[in-house]
This record gives structure tokens, sequence and C-alpha cells, in this order.
């Protein structure tokens, strides 16, 4: 009978038993898609980056140079006009994404933030940050697509 019951528990999970957590990750081009699923909680968290580029709050995080400042940075998203990032810093704290404001002889930690509406469908965006600097390539293809695909997977826009 003990054993029936023990393995009744392991079978159908006993209501105060800890559910593993796990963890999927998802490639796409250059981005890679983690769904992380806390069996405990029943929360899902999910992440999307690429290799210097984070999507936190639908904004995507360009990871540049920590020692420059990036304050007065210009980007061109698939050729169009060249923009300033501070043409977009308040479309960024609207997502509740703020520069990190770091040390007082560079704040932006070499970081600049595009609102992912301005990419999503973009296959690639040049990024400048000073007027006589040298230009910075990012591919951001299918950016879209993964952002599509992780709500199908379960991930609430909250959680990106």
């Amino acid at each position: 009978m003990l054993v029936a019951t023990a393995l009744a528990m392991a079978l159908l999970g006993h209501p105060h038993a800890k559910v593993a957590p796990s963890t999927r990750r998802y490639a796409a081009g250059v981005w890679t898609l983690t769904v992380h699923s806390d069996g405990f909680t029943g929360a899902t968290t999910c992440s999307v980056r690429s290799s210097r580029i984070v999507i936190r709050r639908d904004t995507a995080i360009f990871e540049l140079d920590p020692n420059k400042s990036t304050d007065h940075a210009q980007f061109r998203i698939d050729g169009g006009a060249a923009r300033s990032v501070q043409d977009v810093t308040l479309e960024n704290a609207r997502h509740g994404v703020f520069p990190d404001r770091g040390w007082i002889d560079n704040p932006s930690g070499g970081e600049i933030a595009v609102p992912v509406t301005d990419i999503a469908n973009a296959k690639r965006i040049w990024i400048r940050v000073w007027r006589h600097g040298r230009v910075v390539s990012f591919n951001v293809n299918h950016l879209g697509e993964v952002l599509r695909s992780a709500a199908g997977l379960g991930c609430p826009a909250t959680a990106l």
C-alpha cells in the first residue's frame, strides 16, 4: 500500500512538491530566445538577445564601447535618415527604460536604446557614437519574428 501511494504521488505529483524549472533556448539568425518556466510558481520569464543587443521592455539596448559616452550618438535603420538617440529618449522612458547614469564622465555606459517598434522589421542598424567616429553596424534581421514566436511560446509582453 505504501509503495502504491508513493508511486501515485510520483506520477500525479504531490501538491506540495516543487516542480523543477525548465529553460528552453531557441535560435533565429543572430537572436537567442530563452524561455524560463518556473514549475513551482507557474511564472514564465523570457529574454531575447544577440551578441551585443539586449531586448528589454520593448526597447533594444545596443552595447557599444563602455568607455565612450553615447549621449550624442546617431543611428540609421536600413539606410533611412540619421536620427539622434535623443529623439527616442522619451519613448524609451515610456517603456520604463532609462539610460544608466553611471560615472559623471560617461553616464551612458556606452549603450544606446532604440524602441523595438523602430527595428522589428528592419535588417540592419548603423550607429555612430560621435560626429567623426566610426560607424558600427548591427544585424537586427528577424527580430519581429522572434518576438512573435516569444508571444506564441507564452512569454508575456512584460517578460521581455
